[in-house]
């Protein structure tokens, strides 16, 4: 059996209720936390001008990382395992975390400059 058959045979063991609460838990905190952080920063790294193709791009690497991620997923778990898998993520998440902090400047309270 492929690994894709064994996680689906393990999920038929599942409560759906509990599969449907973690899924709805977690669109709900990705979106009150660092899901709308990508477009508020694209739309303020971008000139003007530049703004619709740059974000765009950007916006379809974002998904193309994703369908990536999901895919590679249960090879990850096949291979390393759930600690090291979710570790490899939680290195990820707080490499991430730690380059937003250093290098996006707060901008709070700063005053928009305006073009003449």
């Amino acid at each position: 059996m492929s690994i894709y058959q064994d996680i689906l045979m393990e999920s038929k063991q599942l409560d759906p209720y509990l599969i449907l609460f973690g899924i709805l838990g977690f669109v709900a905190s990705f979106a009150c936390a660092l899901g709308p952080v990508m477009w508020v920063v694209l739309s303020e790294i971008f000139p003007t001008q530049l703004r619709g193709i740059g974000i765009s791009i950007v916006g379809f690497l974002n998904s193309f990382t994703s369908w990536v991620t999901q895919f590679v997923f249960p090879i990850e778990l096949n291979i390393f395992g759930d600690h090291f898998t979710h570790a490899i993520y939680a290195g990820i998440a707080v490499t991430g975390w730690g380059v937003i902090y250093r290098y996006l400047p707060e901008t709070k309270g700063k005053l928009i400059m305006k073009a003449p």
